[in-house]
């Protein structure tokens, strides 16, 4: 059965109300009615069955009550995905599928080789940009594949998103984690090895990948410098959309995160 987003604020005493788009898709779409089952999740790690007890069509609104409450998996590993920003449409479907693959964060960014125009008439290199800076239709539109995706695949949270930043501007988030940085034809680690080593003592795990034309050499000596792990996956270089979802796949089967 699909999953229906409910906002957490909207869950109260046994009680839930869909709103606005999940509650037209639940009555339009799913052709849902009163005392049928929904599937519900809260986008927070918390999911639940439930009965409709009320629809409102023209709202467009339904209620119910929670029937069951499921069980919450706790995390033991957390794994953030840090993706130099792609041209096109391609960052929608790195939002799509590492929201399936189980990643915790999405972060874009632009580097020294990134050029994308955000709006008509205007291109942005990474000397341009500021922290935090994304225009607005383009975040919301991210968060609704991010959405969709998590409604799709089952799980019960939705991975935080954050603005387009500046490589440079994410230094601390990076030597405070352990980071992964895929570097095809650079001096790489061997994953298998650095997993035998040092695996036990990750808990959060950054990931990075370089846009299309990956990352330049300064950034790559600048991540060498903060011991950052620079590694490949094999001998062929793989599409910045596809590298990353490798890697994180990777990452959950050695942590047993499937």
């Amino acid at each position: 059965m699909p999953q229906t987003f409910v906002q957490p604020n909207d869950i109260q005493n046994s009680h839930f109300v869909v709103r606005g788009r999940e509650a037209h898709h639940l009555i339009h779409v799913l052709r849902k009615q009163v005392n049928d089952a929904v599937d519900l999740f809260d986008g927070t790690g918390h999911q639940y069955e439930g009965i409709l007890t009320d629809i409102q069509p023209q709202a467009p609104s339904a209620s119910g009550h929670i029937s069951k409450t499921l069980a919450i998996i706790t995390k033991l590993h957390q794994i953030h995905l840090y993706q130099g920003l792609p041209k096109g449409s391609k960052f929608d479907f790195v939002i799509e599928k590492a929201t399936e693959v189980g990643v915790d964060s999405i972060t874009p960014f632009l580097s020294e080789k990134n050029v994308i125009r955000l709006r008509r008439g205007q291109v942005l290199s990474h000397q341009d940009l500021p922290p935090s800076l994304t225009p607005s239709h383009r975040q919301e539109r991210w968060q609704k594949v991010a959405l969709a995706a998590a409604k799709q695949c089952g799980r019960a949270d939705i991975p935080a998103l954050g603005s387009i930043f500046a490589l440079k501007d994410l230094e601390n988030r990076f030597r405070s984690h352990p980071t992964l940085v895929l570097a095809p034809g650079a001096k790489q680690t061997q994953l298998k090895s650095l997993f035998i080593n040092l695996k036990e003592e990750w808990g959060t795990i950054n990931v990075v990948v370089g846009p299309e034309s990956g990352l330049s050499e300064n950034e790559l000596k600048w991540f060498a410098a903060m011991d950052a792990h620079l590694v490949a996956l094999g001998e062929n270089i793989l599409r910045t959309e596809t590298a990353g979802l490798i890697l994180i796949s990777i990452l959950r089967y050695e942590f047993n995160m499937f």
